[in-house]
């Protein structure tokens, strides 16, 4: 089961990330919203778009791979971090891709944006 998670951002704002069953951070938003409601839109979104379009690897200038999930020509969603091996961010997608069907059952879990932990 995967949900999303909104969270305020550093100098206001608020951002988003989609965690796994075990509370691992899958995909992160691919901008900053002005509202939680953009947030809530963003992640409705990337629920649909994740259903019908796989995301695009990318090989990043430091040499490390990433994949981006695109709209338009927009990111709106990006994978959480970078990984060292183009194999293990390829696997990154797939598991993203096969968690595309839960992402709706995610979003109706979404939380209310709490503020950020102690010494985080």
């Amino acid at each position: 089961m995967v949900r999303f998670d909104i969270r305020p951002a550093n100098g206001g704002g608020f951002l988003w990330r989609l965690l796994s069953g075990n509370n691992r951070t899958m995909a992160t938003g691919g901008c900053q919203c002005a509202t939680r409601a953009e947030c809530t839109a963003q992640m409705r979104r990337v629920a649909e778009v994740a259903l019908v379009k796989r995301p695009r690897l990318v090989h990043e200038d430091d040499g490390t791979w990433s994949w981006s999930l695109d709209d338009g020509g927009e990111a709106i969603a990006r994978s959480a971090a970078p990984y060292s091996r183009r194999i293990d961010c390829l696997r990154a997608i797939d598991r993203f891709v096969d968690l595309a069907d839960d992402f709706q059952s995610g979003l109706a879990e979404a939380p209310a944006a709490r503020p950020p932990r102690r010494g985080a």
